[in-house]
């Protein structure tokens, strides 16, 4: 794996966030790869409680400044970045004054999901590929980690693979038992429309895209591998993913870090 790099498109990563399970991994996969030969960079949202002055993060100007349009409403692009204490890892966070200054991830403080959930992650998807673009940084493996980054292999896949910065990319999804109750928008094809993207396309694909399960099978579909990040990952989206000859890590309580780099070694090898 030396000198075949990772680009991992987070939702959790200590210390930027509270320790949760998620945000350890978060922190553990990439810095266990990095150490192992394995180059890194890192994306993460610029969620309303990463505290900008504690974590040192500061505005990369030459990455910030483009326009992500959705359903014709233009969010401007903003890009920070900052270091993981003790390693040379860069984290970029995606922010846009209007989907993440002060506010939290997928629900406020009361528990209140945010009703523009799904534009917020159809921005962060896009965000990251087009940051990772800009940065020439071209990832063997891109690992994206829970629902927020789930239509980042739809991206890639259907509007990215030309770039040959993504032309040998593998695709991962880390998959967590979680779920939104909100329905998806009346008008979700429209707006994952992008570039050569259109209704139709998404029609051809011939999946359903009315719920959050819908979603996430949606992702699963053009990734390259799945991981359990939980022992509790619903078995509708395994399954889903085994029908599809798509090759799946179980969540692991043990060297957990070390198993998801050498499935990253299995992915590449093919």
């Amino acid at each position: 794996m030396t000198g075949k790099k990772l680009l991992f498109v987070g939702e959790e990563i200590i210390p930027f966030l509270p320790e949760t399970p998620k945000s350890v991994y978060g922190k553990d996969v990439p810095k266990y790869a990095n150490e192992n030969g394995m180059p890194v960079r890192a994306m993460l949202p610029k969620w309303g409680h990463v505290n900008e002055r504690r974590n040192q993060l500061h505005e990369v100007i030459r990455l910030s400044g483009l326009n992500i349009i959705i359903n014709d409403v233009d969010h401007p692009l903003l890009i920070k970045v900052a270091s993981l204490p003790d390693t040379k890892l860069q984290v970029y966070f995606t922010d846009n004054n209007d989907l993440f200054k002060k506010r939290l991830m997928s629900t406020d403080a009361d528990g209140k999901e945010y009703e523009d959930n799904y534009v917020r992650a159809i921005f962060y998807a896009r965000s990251s590929l087009e940051t990772c673009n800009l940065l020439r940084w071209d990832p063997a493996v891109i690992q994206c980690q829970g629902w927020f980054p789930i239509l980042v292999p739809f991206y890639l896949k259907e509007s990215f693979r030309s770039n040959p910065i993504f032309a040998e990319s593998k695709l991962i999804i880390t998959l967590y038992n979680e779920r939104l109750e909100m329905p998806l928008p009346e008008k979700i094809k429209e707006m994952i429309c992008f570039r050569n993207i259109t209704k139709k396309r998404i029609d051809e694909i011939g999946l359903p895209l009315n719920t959050f399960d819908d979603l996430i099978k949606f992702g699963i579909s053009f990734a390259d591998g799945v991981v359990c990040g939980d022992k509790d990952v619903p078995s509708e989206w395994v399954k889903f993913a085994q029908k599809r000859n798509i090759p799946v890590l179980d969540f692991s309580e043990d060297d957990f870090p070390a198993k998801t780099y050498n499935f990253y070694k299995t992915l590449t090898a093919i």
